[in-house]
């Protein structure tokens, strides 16, 4: 899909810019219903979790050392 390429060139285009300003972590969170497949498949490793809160959902840390 077109949008799955563009978001992994934007992701790809954030990460280098955080690298050339010395970044060596990147950490963010999604929701189940968002997009953790897509960060996993870009090599961000999920690190905590939050369940329930709201009902239904799952929330997911996620980070990535870039540096």
């Amino acid at each position: 899909m077109e949008t799955e390429r563009y978001g992994s060139r934007l992701l790809h285009e954030i990460e280098s810019q955080a690298q050339a300003k010395g970044c060596k972590l990147v950490h963010l969170d999604t929701w189940n219903f968002q997009a953790p497949d897509f960060y996993v498949k870009h090599g961000y490793e999920i690190f905590g979790t939050l369940e329930g809160f709201p009902e239904g959902t799952k929330r997911y840390f996620l980070r990535k050392e870039i540096g």
